[in-house]
């Protein structure tokens, strides 16, 4: 029982740190080429709604699961991308400014 839990725990850790670097990832690409972010919540949230479907594939075949799960990334990402509101900048246009005016160097 006690390993199965540090399992379980080591697993969720594990998941938490791959999908905190998607969201990292595709912003440094989208913000680039499109100058669009990806909203990290929404990935996160359409992620968990399809956990079980990817434990499964996992239980299955590992390689073949993490096929899909790029798959399903990719597929996700139009849903994600962030909304821009014409009234305010984005986190990301602010640090391009502050770095332009000098206070990122």
């Amino acid at each position: 029982m006690e390993y199965r839990l540090k399992c379980e725990i080591l697993g969720k850790r594990i998941m938490a740190v791959i999908i905190r670097g998607i969201p990292l990832s595709l912003n440094a690409i989208l913000w680039t080429t499109q100058k669009r972010e990806v909203s990290f919540d929404k990935l996160y949230k359409l992620i968990q709604e399809r956990a079980f479907s990817l434990l499964q594939n996992i239980l299955h075949n590992v390689t073949t699961a993490i096929k899909q799960f790029l798959r399903e990334i990719k597929r996700l990402i139009p849903t994600c991308i962030k909304n821009r509101q014409p009234s305010r900048k984005t986190t990301l246009e602010l640090l391009e400014d502050s770095h332009a005016l000098g206070f990122l160097t």
